[in-house]
């Protein structure tokens, strides 16, 4: 288990070839950029989660302050007893001078048979699209499945980008 989430780990922090420090090649007064991503994510939440989706995302750059928004669409399938699918909308921002990043999911688990609708208050680190966040499954509607428990860890990450 610890060899998996440490190579989720890497796999988040190294796929992104545009991670740098305060290079001069960001420096600019202002800038803004405006992107559709494809993304692909990790959860654990008693159970492994495969999360495939998409984000349209605004980025700024101010001197070397960066901040981002994401608008995400996306589905997760969870791997445990049964086969659980949950459709996901969620937004977050990240950004600032300490790269954090806070957000809020709205996800229904359905196995076809009952359904599990929670909201999810997310928080953690995020930059350049990328977030590794812990969210707390706030049960709203529904019996509730054992695969899925309150607390949440989420690492995300873009696999393909296009300007918009």
């Amino acid at each position: 288990m610890f060899r998996f989430l440490s190579f989720i780990i890497c796999v988040f922090f190294f796929s992104n070839s545009n991670l740098f420090a305060q290079a001069e090649e960001i420096v600019r007064s202002d800038s803004t950029s405006k992107t559709i991503n494809i993304n692909l994510g990790y959860n654990y939440s008693s159970s492994h989660i495969l999360d495939l989706g998409m984000s349209f995302r605004n980025f700024k750059t101010a001197g070397y302050h960066m901040a981002e928004s994401h608008l995400a669409f996306s589905g997760e399938v969870v791997f445990g007893n049964k086969l659980i699918i949950g459709p996901k909308i969620s937004g977050w921002i990240a950004g600032g001078s300490s790269a954090v990043a806070m957000g809020l999911s709205i996800i229904n688990y359905t196995d076809f048979n009952q359904n599990e609708f929670n909201i999810r208050p997310e928080i953690g680190i995020g930059f350049f699209g990328m977030k590794a966040v812990y969210g707390y499954n706030i049960k709203v509607l529904g019996d509730g499945f054992d695969e899925i428990s309150k607390s949440s860890f989420s690492f995300i990450f873009p696999i393909y980008s296009i300007k918009r």
